[in-house]
Order: C-alpha cells, then sequence, then structure tokens
C-alpha cells in the first residue's frame, strides 16, 4: 500500500513543553522530522527519541521554518495530534510484533 504524503497539523502544544519553549503552536504542520516525512505515531515516536532534532514547520501564515531543538534523548517534545492518520500506525506487511 502506497501512503500520499501531507502534512501533520499541531492540534495542542502543552504548556512549558520543548515545543512551547521553540515556538511551535497549534495549526502548525510538520512537514518533517529530520528529513523524514512522518506518516503515523511509531515513526514520530521513534524519530523524535534522539537528542537532537530538526523540525520542519509551516506555520499559520505559510511562512516555512527550520527549529532546531536540542534536548534530551527520549524526552517528549510536548506536541499533540488530533489526527486519525497520525495516531493510528500503518500495518506492517513484516509482520514486526510491534505492528499491528
Amino acid at each position: 500500500m502506497e501512503y500520499k504524503r501531507r502534512n501533520i497539523v499541531v492540534t495542542n502544544v502543552l504548556k512549558n513543553s520543548l515545543a512551547q519553549k521553540y515556538g511551535i503552536e497549534p495549526f502548525d504542520e510538520i512537514i518533517s522530522i529530520n528529513g523524514v516525512d512522518v506518516l503515523d505515531t511509531i515513526e514520530y515516536r521513534y524519530i523524535t527519541t534522539d537528542s537532537t532534532i530538526n523540525l520542519k514547520i509551516k506555520k499559520k501564515n505559510g511562512e516555512i521554518k527550520e527549529i532546531l531543538i536540542k534536548k534530551d534523548a527520549y524526552e517528549d517534545l510536548g506536541i499533540e495530534f488530533d489526527d486519525p492518520c497520525i495516531n493510528n500506525p500503518r500495518r506492517c506487511s513484516n509482520k514486526c510484533i510491534f505492528a499491528l
């Protein structure tokens, strides 16, 4: 199955989170994280475990920004999504234990 690329919309940024500190806001669109198009929550969680995150976003006004985030490994960014595509992992054809 082929997945069509689209941006992921941020619905909420937790108070006092890294995302808030770096200026990420609700309705910003995530274009990529570390150069990877994120397709589901498994990819998002895996990619954001690094201690350095290069986040490319599209702001509400259409401006494209790249944000370099320095954090502890596995530290959560504090970004929430209300999107069935990001919240429901893709089905794995390899029958991995962690995939549906």
